[in-house]
């Protein structure tokens, strides 16, 4: 077991914040219930008397179950979305002063045991508190308008969130370089814009109910559709995609700078690349058999934009890793003649991962067209190469900024090399916000800005290839602005 994991449940169990944060959650549930149900008793009693001179047919009243288990479903996700991710937040952060984990260097435990017992140990208070929900979800059930279908629905999906938050907070909390000021800002932002997942778990609730309680049959019954059960299952390998990555990227920014950090999202995210490949040729094959023709390639072609979207991410957050590889990386032999060749696209070779990014890219590209021209006998859409142009533009224009602020940085200020993700997705948010500002008054933004992501896919045709061009030559510029830095990489390898 997880020393860390061991760890971390030795110390929750004897917090106070969390025994009174659990006496709290319950004493809540039940108040919540000890007023909603005569309240709501009261409503439906009215409501359902129908007054002389009605029209009939008038919607009865929702439920009481249905109602009360969305009050009990968002109070859990209060409780899961919001105030565990700060406590693991917070416990990590005092463990961590200065971007420095305190038990960390006292062992010889790797970045990724420290990461996995912090969200491991979160993950089991969470089913402990939906564990002590549970009575009180049931109840909804005992009040009809919601099965118990709904009710294991609901704490699946509230579970879900919180994973994705609390792989979040570790995220956040690992930095070895950020303060703890600007890691509880990030943390609190984080939350501020995406704590609609609060109410995620009475929502989902909610739907699942209603989905069924006014229809033929039980609310359960959607999830034995085809549909809906092929629709659960990609949202939950989506959400444990999100999970992988934003764990391998936790362990990036928790390990020492002497080894070879890029390594570890790098692998996850080729592991990720190859197993959705398999998922979109399985259903390009299925809707081939089904539906003909061109409804096959959609799959495909949004596996490329995804993986594509997620790469050119990866280039901009790579960007401000230092280059070369560490000496201890270089000290190591493998015993294979050729392990050292093979692991150098993986490796932190290139600044930025260009290496690691330009075969993954071509790989997508010629994976896309292969299958799209096995499926459909290599006949295109009318508008295919247009398309294809726009998203080439749009990609080496992301791919262009942190490249050209890599390079210039390079020769003004070379200490601030790891502020370049940060300001390439400011400039990259100006440069949106500018054609915008420059349209005040004289109607619709310039189409054909540089840099501008929505003039890119909304010009004409023939303006399409010169945003091309252009952006073509910005990335190559860039290249050219680090090219010292890519030889010197190189000669150290």
């Amino acid at each position: 077991m997880n020393p860390y994991l061991v760890k971390e449940l030795r110390q929750l169990t004897r917090s106070k914040v969390v025994s009174g944060g659990l006496v709290l959650l319950l004493f809540g549930q039940l108040l919540a219930a000890a007023i909603a149900i005569p309240a709501l008793s009261k409503v439906s009693t009215a409501t359902s008397v129908v007054p002389a001179g009605a029209p009939h047919g008038m919607p009865p009243a929702p439920p009481l179950g249905l109602i009360l288990g969305g009050v009990f479903g968002g109070i859990l996700g209060l409780a899961l979305c919001l105030a565990l991710p700060l406590l693991v937040f917070g416990r990590f952060v005092a463990e961590n002063p200065n971007g420095r984990t305190t038990v960390e260097l006292a062992t010889a435990a790797p970045p990724s045991a420290v990461i996995d017992g912090k969200v491991q140990a979160g993950l089991v208070l969470a089913a402990a508190v939906v564990a002590g929900s549970l009575p009180f979800q049931l109840l909804c059930v005992a009040l009809r308008g919601v099965d118990f279908v709904s009710v294991l629905i609901s704490c699946a999906a509230t579970l879900l969130a919180c994973s994705v938050q609390l792989h979040f907070a570790a995220l956040v909390a690992a930095p070895r370089t950020a303060s703890a000021g600007r890691r509880w800002a990030a943390m609190i932002l984080f939350l501020f814009f995406f704590g609609n997942y609060a109410l995620f778990g009475g929502v989902a609730m909610t739907v699942a109910a209603a989905a069924g309680a006014h229809g033929a049959g039980p609310s359960s019954l959607w999830l034995r559709s085809g549909g809906g059960a092929w629709g659960a299952a990609l949202g939950l390998a989506a959400v444990v995609s999100l999970n992988l990555l934003l764990r391998a990227q936790a362990v990036r920014a928790l390990a020492p700078p002497s080894t070879d950090r890029d390594r570890v999202p790098r692998l996850t995210l080729l592991a990720l690349w190859a197993g959705w490949g398999l998922v979109a040729t399985g259903q390009a094959l299925w809707a081939r058999v089904r539906h003909g023709a061109f409804a096959s390639s959609a799959g495909i072609w949004a596996w490329a934009a995804v993986f594509a979207a997620a790469l050119a991410l990866v280039h901009v957050a790579a960007a401000g890793a230092p280059p070369g590889i560490p000496r201890r990386v270089l000290a190591e032999r493998p015993a294979g003649r050729f392990a050292r060749r093979r692991r150098f696209p993986l490796s932190a070779g290139f600044p930025g991962g260009t290496v690691f990014l330009g075969q993954m890219l071509l790989g997508t590209l010629l994976a896309a067209f292969g299958a799209f021209a096995l499926l459909e006998g290599g006949a295109l859409p009318t508008d295919f190469g247009t398309n294809l142009v726009r998203a080439a533009a749009a990609l080496l224009y992301v791919l262009a900024v942190p490249t050209i602020l890599r390079g210039v940085l390079l020769r003004v200020a070379p200490a601030r090399l790891h502020n370049v993700p940060g300001l390439s997705v400011l400039l990259l948010l100006l440069l949106q916000i500018l054609p915008a500002l420059l349209s005040i008054g004289h109607g619709q933004p310039p189409l054909g800005f540089p840099f501008f992501l929505p003039g890119v896919f909304g010009c004409e045709a023939d303006v399409a290839p010169i945003h091309l061009v252009f952006a073509a030559l910005a990335f190559l510029g860039g290249l050219g602005a680090v090219f010292p830095e890519i030889v010197s990489s190189l000669r150290a390898y």
